[in-house]
């Protein structure tokens, strides 16, 4: 099904709701749906500078719903679906509020169907805003003040396509390398009980639910109705282009560079490509 009939349904299916709170959830994706139609047809996804000159959140607020979304999708495939999600009113929520139930309409316990989903308010979030900041004091802050130097020495021009393309092809695979580490590091650490969880290893307590006396509250889901959710995925909107990436790859060929390993590996190519591509 395509994103157009997706619309098309959703809009008659609002039609039929009778309560205001799932038909705002569906608006809201609609709405969401909507924007990225826009972006498509305006030709101005592969525009970022366009887009950052407008919203300078609008790209980021895409890239982090692709992600969780996709995620989600893999997860939902491999090891089943939640119980319950309970989410806050962010844009990278709103496909899920639809999705959640979705895959939850062919069981039949108390939390199946549209019970599946709820919203709260993200100050209710303490725990997981809480693991944000462990990461960005871990991972994510010595990234963004390497960037913000870059930028502030004019080694980088954050309008430029030619600086933004240079800058991904370079350091996205470290800077993803290295969230895999944390995220594996942070599901191997054991966490200390409390009056609110258990405590444990969180790959354990996951997969394993019945060694720490509890059990699995995931549902299985049929692969045709991933399939059918992963429809309302769209392509990721900050990936290298495979022009740009032909063309680098073309160029460290001809001169026998190597992949960077390391964030110093990557300035010394970075640089490399500027120069040569004339960016």
């Amino acid at each position: 099904m395509q994103q157009n009939e997706v619309i098309s349904e959703l809009e008659e299916y609002l039609k039929t709701m009778k309560n205001d709170d799932d038909s705002a959830s569906v608006r809201t994706v609609v709405k969401y749906l909507k924007a990225l139609n826009s972006l498509f047809e305006l030709s101005l996804l592969g525009k970022y500078v366009r887009i950052f000159k407008t919203n300078g959140n609008t790209l980021q607020r895409m890239e982090d719903g692709f992600k969780f979304f996709k995620t989600w999708c893999e997860d939902a495939i491999e090891n089943g679906c939640p119980t319950i999600l309970r989410t806050d009113r962010g844009t990278e929520n709103t496909n899920i509020a639809f999705l959640q139930p979705f895959l939850r309409d062919q069981h039949d316990d108390p939390f199946a169907k549209e019970k599946s989903f709820m919203y709260g308010r993200s100050t209710s979030n303490q725990r997981i805003e809480a693991w944000w900041g462990q990461l960005r004091k871990n991972a994510a802050q010595w990234w963004m003040d390497y960037f913000k130097a870059l930028r502030e020495t004019g080694e980088l021009d954050d309008s430029s396509e030619y600086h933004i393309d240079c800058l991904r092809y370079c350091f996205m695979d470290l800077i993803q390398a290295e969230l895999d580490y944390v995220a594996h590091e942070w599901n191997i650490h054991r966490i200390r009980p409390s009056n609110y969880n258990p405590g444990g290893i969180p790959d354990k307590l996951y997969f394993l639910p019945e060694d720490e006396g509890t059990r699995s509250y995931r549902h299985t889901v049929s692969s045709d109705d991933v399939e059918s959710a992963r429809e309302w995925s769209v392509t990721k909107p900050c990936s290298v282009p495979k022009e740009f990436t032909d063309l680098a790859e073309h160029v460290m060929s001809e001169d026998n560079i190597s992949k960077p390993t390391n964030a110093d590996e990557a300035i010394v190519l970075y640089k490399h490509l500027k120069s040569v591509l004339s960016c």
